[in-house]
């Protein structure tokens, strides 16, 4: 997707039914306006920065045309609902993926964030910056750590896309 969000500010304290956010719209590379959310259940306003009238329409047409998101709710029927995406459920996504990231990034910075057999994700207390280097560094640590815990996979160890998407799944 060539949709992106930058300069994003949430304000968690504020965000009741969604998100309080405001954020950089760049469609291809290209700013081409600002997003923002009052966070009280509201629409998005969408604001297009000057002579983007040209990447705007191409962003929505691009929009109008993507195939409908599959859920994970179930209708009536034992059929997945599918919900139409527009540009606002577009960045409530985007937002929701770089708070994801930076708590990852956060919880990585001091804990083990591993995988069991039975697929969850677990974390580990807070542990000194020292020791975190020394699990990673010595390989008999970190072999006798990941018995002792049970640990499948470090999501601190995979990419970011991999970790975000294990860390989701879970």
């Amino acid at each position: 997707m060539t949709i992106e969000l930058k300069n994003i500010k949430v304000n968690l304290k504020l965000s009741e039914e969604t998100f309080n956010y405001s954020a950089n719209l760049y469609w291809k590379g290209k700013k081409i306006g600002e997003v923002s959310n009052m966070g009280y259940g509201g629409e998005d306003h969408q604001t297009m920065s000057k002579n983007c009238h040209k990447e705007w329409v191409e962003l929505t047409d691009y929009i109008d045309n993507l195939p409908k998101e599959v859920t994970n709710i179930k209708n009536s029927d034992g059929s997945f609902w599918e919900m139409t995406q527009n540009l606002e459920t577009i960045c409530h996504d985007l937002v929701s993926k770089h708070l994801d990231i930076r708590e990852l990034n956060n919880k990585f910075k001091n804990r083990l964030v591993y995988t069991k057999t039975d697929g969850s994700v677990y974390e580990t207390k807070i542990i000194k910056k020292e020791t975190m280097a020394e699990f990673f560094a010595d390989k008999s640590v970190y072999y006798r750590i990941k018995a002792k815990l049970g640990a499948v996979d470090f999501l601190n160890e995979m990419s970011q896309e991999k970790a975000l998407e294990t860390y989701r799944m879970a």
